[in-house]
């Protein structure tokens, strides 16, 4: 089963959305109520308020060329669904930061579970806290935690003022039998087989239907003496139909939408709203029981119970027949227009609700510049060589400047853009003064980025899929920088080159590729392509002789940065075949191009049937995930850097390793999703611990077995993987782990019991 590290941050996220698109949809819905206000029935009036029910238990919102927000870029921002976790192969990862977990966020630098050399240094600079990241956190946070203490205060006055309200009720039996007679006649015509008491009792001045699970009719003390036959019956009818329709349940449901939305005043006065429409509605279905003969009769008895009404504030389980003078005076002038309607205005005002809850409850069509919600991995690239500059934000510009580690969201092009030329920048700023450094950095101060242009790799046991962000100096390119959303659930600079100006950033764009298979393969109307990258493919692709490479906080790729800047264009046909045309303008066929994982369909996953044991995870897909060892590293050269808990004591790190192995058989691939995203210590502390995915960690392993077994005429087993963790930096008076916290793709977390002993230092 999931463990209960609920993300409370992203709850909060989508609450407050769901909550501001519901505001938008209570606004229209009042507007178009008002306009229609003596056109539409009472029952339609209620039945309006619906689709506001549903909106806000809407887990997410759909997208639709419809919705309002596409008229504007100040949009809603999109959380699609409840949870969402992003696929690490396509976007950069937001960092999943819950209410409960600790601050630490200590990355590694680590490619495939190896250590860069200079960790010390990059252990300090993980830990700091710039303002521009630490102030706008904190702020969210601090809405979230006051959003939750809101929460319980709220949960706490109704239970509070329901169960004084419940105790304030001395239920005498009712021994009157014109009532008793009246009551079982009414139950008789509305046919209620439910069990419903008829009580009296002195804390009440006018009738009312109250409790969810054992309902009763309250009436007041000498309510016979007052109110004559028919009119008692008119009362009974009135407040068994609010049996029958549930209100009181749709009461209940109102009132937890509003503690979840309690610090939205429109959402208490549509609810409130609400309530004045159910009595309306009710009093349309009592007329159409009691007959229309007896309206004027109904009308009095209204005006009659108006005199002794009653305010019960905050009691949600019951339906009250009485109601303050504004609202009777409203309910007597609808009760006049009993029968006199016309159905085409009800019509009507169902379809406009229909239409408005469309427009403001779904999010804006998807567009290439919304990397956060489009599935960069199957877009098609309209062009590589645009000239329109993005606009960068310059506080994330000049923090990547000079904090490589990163600590932040990557949620848009902008932000990816925004880092890349920051980072650029910083190399520079790092870079000795030689080689003419100091001119490239004036250069480079001066340029333009562009929108960055996603590329998917069919390389993955080398590069991951990566954004290319070229740079303008006026009208020209005059370099690029590369990057990859993948490891830690962050963007990772490659390196950058620069060039002399030229037109084009790509000599073969997406119109010419089309040309080209259009010339070549005869095909009329070649589909719109993406572009991918395969060593294979860019063999061929010119190489100008004027690209030098930019300093960098990285060691060099394997494969260089220009090579990766010649990605091919593919295009997939109607009969699922793929054609490839590289920057030299040649033509491939899908032959040894697409890797095998990416066609590789893994079992379906139930994240309810995941079993724990001790120091194992076992998932209805095929395969298992089993902590192995556990040991403290030797830090026995005085710690390796900064410790956030107590500086006066070396830092304490520990190691763990995992055997990831395929049910079926250690000799079939597989493919292992998720990551290990935390450890929990022998005092209980939670400890972040960004690791790669399995998913990617597994190709790239894979990868190296092969070509060692290939050299070495070995045989390897696939089937089975063995991972070393990144080292994970904890509290130095923790005794042990206890638990590491498993995160599924779909981002549900379990926690893993560790029983093993723990290993000597290392």
């Amino acid at each position: 089963m999931p463990s209960g590290h609920i993300d409370y941050l992203r709850l909060f996220d989508w609450v407050w959305q769901t909550s501001a698109k519901a505001s938008l949809l209570i606004v229209l819905l009042l507007l178009v109520k008002f306009v229609l206000k003596h056109k539409i029935s009472g029952r339609v009036h209620y039945l309006l308020w619906s689709i506001v029910l549903v909106s806000l238990l809407l887990p997410w919102a759909p997208q639709s060329s419809f919705s309002l927000y596409n008229l504007s870029n100040l949009e809603m921002p999109r959380t699609s669904s409840l949870p969402k976790n992003t696929e690490v192969f396509s976007h950069p990862g937001a960092k999943n930061d819950g209410l409960f977990s600790e601050e630490t966020d200590y990355r590694s630098d680590q490619t495939a579970g190896f250590q860069n050399a200079d960790t010390t240094n990059t252990l300090a600079n993980k830990n700091k806290s710039p303002d521009i990241i630490a102030a706008p956190m904190f702020i969210h946070k601090l809405f979230c935690f006051v959003w939750l203490i809101g929460i319980m205060v709220f949960i706490a006055a109704t239970g509070l003022v329901n169960r004084r309200f419940k105790h304030s009720i001395q239920d005498r039996a009712v021994l009157d039998e014109k009532l008793l007679g009246a009551f079982a006649e009414v139950k008789t015509k509305l046919h209620i087989k439910a069990k419903v008491s008829l009580v009296q009792t002195g804390a009440i001045t006018s009738p009312l239907l109250y409790g969810l699970f054992c309902p009763k009719v309250l009436i007041p003390t000498g309510f016979s003496e007052e109110f004559n036959q028919e009119q008692i019956k008119y009362v009974f009818v009135h407040e068994l139909l609010h049996l029958k329709r549930k209100d009181i349940a749709v009461n209940w449901l109102a009132q937890g939408l509003l503690i979840i939305h309690w610090f939205n005043p429109i959402l208490w006065y549509a609810f409130y709203k609400l309530r004045e429409d159910q009595e309306i509605a009710c009093d349309a279905i009592t007329l159409e029981h009691i007959g229309g003969a007896s309206v004027k009769e109904y009308a009095y008895t209204l005006i009659k119970l108006a005199e002794k009404n009653m305010k019960l504030p905050g009691i949600v389980s019951l339906a009250n027949l009485s109601g303050t003078s504004s609202q009777i005076r409203r309910r007597i002038r609808m009760i006049k227009d009993y029968g006199k309607i016309p159905l085409r205005w009800a019509v009507l005002a169902v379809g406009v609700v229909v239409a408005l809850s469309i427009a403001t409850m779904t999010n804006a069509k998807a567009t290439t510049a919304d990397v956060s919600e489009v599935d960069q991995s199957y877009s098609p690239v309209v062009s590589a060589n645009s000239l329109e500059p993005i606009q960068l934000n310059q506080d994330l510009v000049e923090y990547a400047r000079t904090n490589y580690q990163g600590g932040y969201d990557y949620s848009t092009e902008k932000d990816i853009a925004s880092s890349t030329y920051g980072w650029m920048l910083g190399g520079l700023d790092r870079a000795p003064d030689k080689d003419g450094v100091a001119e490239k950095k004036q250069q480079a101060e001066g340029y333009l980025p562009v929108k960055p242009i996603f590329v998917k790799s069919y390389d993955g046991a080398f590069l991951d899929d990566y954004y290319i962000v070229p740079y303008l100096q006026g009208e020209r390119f005059v370099g690029a920088s590369v990057v990859c959303p993948v490891v830690n659930e962050r963007v990772e600079m490659i390196n950058g080159v620069t060039f002399s100006p030229r037109e084009k950033l790509l000599e073969i764009d997406a119109d010419e590729a089309m040309k080209i298979l259009k010339q070549e393969k005869g095909i009329e109307k070649p589909p719109s392509p993406r572009l991918i990258f395969h060593s294979v493919l860019n063999e061929s692709s010119p190489f100008p002789s004027d690209y030098s490479l930019l300093p960098s906080y990285n060691e060099p790729s394997m494969l260089t940065p220009y090579s990766i800047l010649q990605p091919s264009w593919e295009f997939v046909l109607t009969d699922k075949t793929r054609l490839y045309v590289n920057q030299a303008g040649q033509v491939f066929n899908d032959t040894n191009v697409v890797p095998w994982y990416e066609t590789y369909v893994p079992p379906e996953y139930n994240p309810q049937a995941v079993r724990i044991e001790p120091d194992k995870l076992i998932r209805d897909d095929g395969w298992t995930l089993t902590v192995s060892e556990v040991w403290p590293l030797s830090t026995s050269n005085g710690g390796w850097g900064y410790n956030p808990y107590d500086e006066t004591k070396p830092d304490k790190y520990y190691a763990v390793s995992l055997t990831l192995e395929n049910i079926q058989g250690n000799d079939q691939v597989f493919i292992p999703k998720g990551r290990v995203v935390g450890t929990v210590g022998s005092s209980g502390k939670v400890y972040s611990a960004q690791q790669l995915s399995f998913d990617s960690w597994y190709i790239q392993n894979l990868r190296g077995l092969q070509l060692m077994a290939k050299k070495d005429g070995r045989t390897i087993e696939p089937g089975i993987f063995k991972a070393s963790l990144a080292p994970m930096q904890v509290d130095p008076s923790e005794q042990k782990l206890t638990k590491i916290i498993y995160q599924d793709e779909h981002g549900n977390k379990f926690e893993i019991p560790i029983q093993i002993p723990e290993s000597k230092p290392k």
